[in-house]
């Protein structure tokens, strides 16, 4: 049966110091028979063991001693720096559209090759600073700074198909409707045609 938690945070207590002073190799041991010991996940053992211990303030107030835990502060998510920016990324989504939006992966490699000769292109925009950030840009990175235009595309390729059916189902109803309309309700023979709207006049014989 396994260690409770309580014989876990002794186990990790005695490991810690251990662990904090080891060289690269003594580490990878240590983690190995704790991880063995108490069944944690080797990531979790290692942040576990590699935490300092926090220190605790002792405060005075009304006759009673208080100790106050610091505050644990998550550290905050990275924000990496920005490589390819708006006008980057503008020039990119023009290259995009002229080459019937291929994927990156198919993008990245025409970039890498051929960007001196699309740079040279002056309605692309691509500046030298440009050209030099776009023949590296990798294809995972071309599909998510794309992801938006590629989902804008996906509806505007939806409605017109939506429009080019409505269109044909219409078109498909006015011709049933004009051959209907053309056959005689008893013979269903075309009717005589018919002069400025009016229903053609019978030929009467005067006395």
């Amino acid at each position: 049966m396994g260690l409770n938690m309580k014989e876990r945070q002794a186990v990790a207590r005695g490991y810690r110091p251990r662990y904090q002073e080891a060289t690269r190799k003594e580490k990878k041991a240590a983690l190995d028979e704790f991880t063995r010991l108490t069944g944690y996940h080797r990531k979790s053992a290692a942040r576990l063991l590699g935490a300092k211990p926090t220190k605790q303030a002792t405060v005075h107030a009304n006759d009673r001693t208080v100790k106050l835990k610091p505050e644990k502060r998550r550290p905050g998510n990275r924000k990496g720096r920005l490589v390819y920016g708006d006008e980057a990324i503008g020039s990119l989504r023009k290259v995009w559209a002229f080459f019937w939006y291929k994927r990156g992966k198919i993008l990245a490699p025409l970039l890498r090759e051929q960007i001196a000769r699309i740079a040279s292109w002056p309605a692309f925009g691509i500046t030298p600073e440009i050209a030099a950030k776009l023949a590296g840009i990798s294809p995972a990175t071309i599909d998510r700074r794309l992801k938006k235009d590629r989902a804008a595309l996906a509806l505007r390729e939806k409605a017109s198909r939506n429009r080019g059916i409505r269109s044909k189902a219409a078109s498909r109803y006015a011709r049933s409707t004009r051959r209907r309309s053309a056959r005689s309700p008893v013979s269903g023979k075309s009717t005589p045609s018919t002069t400025a709207g009016r229903p053609p006049t019978a030929n009467i014989c005067t006395p």
